[in-house]
């Protein structure tokens, strides 16, 4: 085993205007980490599982905007600044161990295995699905329990949001000063 690294890469522009009373930031960002340590698969002839090796790399790309200005700002003392901020990453599958293409995993809640390829995004959340007729309505048993396939494993969505935004605000009045925020992951 080797020890695992990460590089990253991060482009970016900051901007100011009108005595600094509006700004905005825009940020590119690639970071690559691994190989991570990871059971290698063998062959069940073997009559073992597999073995420890440096065997998975991903890659995390991603873009972060921020807006930020002081609408108010007076000389009775009122001062409103606030900031607008919006990000996006996603971290994929970048490499598997020996060149492989796949590799297979567990799914927790059930005994069937998932197979995950390179490109594939690594925070999938997987689980089974009710059956549905055309309708769209969900099959039922004679018992009235939903029919479902606890053996078939399906992704189901992501775990990490599309999107995170926050809207973050600050009034002020002489020496006294009120902070409130709004924000979301979408």
């Amino acid at each position: 085993l080797k020890p695992s690294a990460n590089s990253s890469k991060e482009v970016g522009v900051d901007a100011k205007f009108m005595e600094n009373r509006v700004g905005f930031s825009v940020t590119y960002f690639d970071a690559i980490n691994g190989p991570r340590i990871v059971t290698e698969q063998w062959s069940q002839a073997s009559g073992f599982n597999g073995g420890l090796i440096n065997g998975v790399k991903t890659e995390k790309k991603g873009w972060e905007v921020t807006l930020s200005g002081t609408p108010v700002q007076n000389a009775g003392g009122l001062t409103w600044t606030t900031m607008v901020n919006w990000s996006t990453y996603v971290e994929r599958y970048k490499e598997f161990y020996n060149g492989l293409q796949s590799v297979n995993g567990q799914y927790i809640g059930g005994d069937s295995r998932i197979e995950y390829k390179v490109g594939d995004r690594v925070d999938g959340l997987y689980g089974t699905k009710f059956y549905r007729d055309n309708d769209g309505e969900i099959i039922h048993r004679s018992t009235g329990a939903p029919f479902s396939d606890n053996l078939v494993a399906q992704k189901l969505s992501n775990y990490n949001a599309d999107w995170v935004w926050s809207f973050i605000n600050t009034l002020s009045y002489k020496s006294w000063s009120l902070n409130f925020q709004f924000d979301g992951r979408v």
